[in-house]
C-alpha cells in the first residue's frame, strides 16, 4: 500500500502546483474554475462571500452550463460578477479549454 501511494504521488506530481503566497487585500480580480457537479459549484460559495468581504473589485467564474443555474442566482453586492460557460470538463476539447483561457 505504501509503495502504491508513493508510486501515484510521483505520478500526480507533475500535474501538482506549488501554492502561491499572496496579499489579498491588493487583488482585484479573481477567477474561479467550478468542477461539473452542483455540489461542488453550491460548496463554493463561502469562498465567493469570504472574497466579498476582502472587497474584491471582480469575480469572473468559469462554469459548466450544468451549474449555470447555481451562479444565476448569486448576487453579489460590491463585486462586480461574471459568469462564463463552458462544455463540461469530461466533454471538453483542449481547444475550447485553451480559447477560453485567452478570452480570460
Amino acid at each position: 500500500m505504501f509503495l502504491a501511494s508513493l508510486l501515484r504521488r510521483i505520478a500526480f506530481s507533475y500535474y501538482d502546483y506549488k501554492a502561491y503566497n499572496f496579499n489579498i487585500e491588493k487583488t482585484d480580480f479573481v477567477v474561479i474554475h467550478i468542477p461539473d457537479q452542483i455540489g461542488d459549484a453550491m460548496a463554493i460559495f463561502p469562498v465567493i462571500r469570504a472574497l466579498e468581504l476582502h472587497k474584491i473589485k471582480h469575480l469572473l467564474i468559469v462554469t459548466s452550463t450544468i451549474n449555470l443555474e447555481v451562479f444565476n442566482a448569486l448576487k453579489l453586492e460590491k463585486t462586480k460578477l461574471t459568469l462564463v460557460t463552458m462544455t463540461m470538463q469530461d466533454h471538453a476539447t483542449l481547444k475550447e479549454i485553451k480559447d477560453l483561457a485567452k478570452n480570460i
